[in-house]
């Protein structure tokens, strides 16, 4: 529990800046998730009759699949490009806050290095100023 004002202003700083980046999640969110694939969306509920749900369920999953990709060490250009978008919302979350990104990404000599080790030596820190 803050005890100080100092500790109390601290964290309702820290409040307000986990809600703006709330509210920039639900912005990609609904950006990624409902306005791109509004089409896609009419499309899943327009199957009628016997079999319509299953048919539904897949083309729900392929709007998921394409709007909040599951990242992997082998990535499709639509995952890659939605955790960039990813990694860019949260450095703007970090400066709109007052912080410092630091990164330094280690690069494997090795020619049979794979794609995950060179992720592993990736190393981010957050130092406020």
């Amino acid at each position: 529990m803050p005890t100080t004002i100092g500790d109390r202003q601290e964290v309702r700083a820290d409040l307000d800046q986990a809600e703006r980046l709330g509210v920039m999640l639900h912005a990609v969110a609904e950006r990624r998730i409902v306005d791109q694939h509004l089409d896609d969306w009419r499309t899943a509920f327009d199957h009628p009759g016997k079999g319509s749900t299953f048919e539904r369920a897949q083309e729900m999953d392929h709007i998921y699949e394409q709007g909040a990709p599951i990242a992997s060490t082998v990535m499709s250009k639509i995952a890659a490009d939605f955790v960039q978008e990813m990694r860019t919302l949260v450095h703007r979350a970090i400066i709109g806050g007052g912080g410092r990104l630091e990164a330094q990404i280690g690069i494997v000599e090795s020619a049979g290095a794979s794609t995950a080790a060179r992720a592993a030596r990736q190393h981010v820190g957050f130092r406020p100023f």
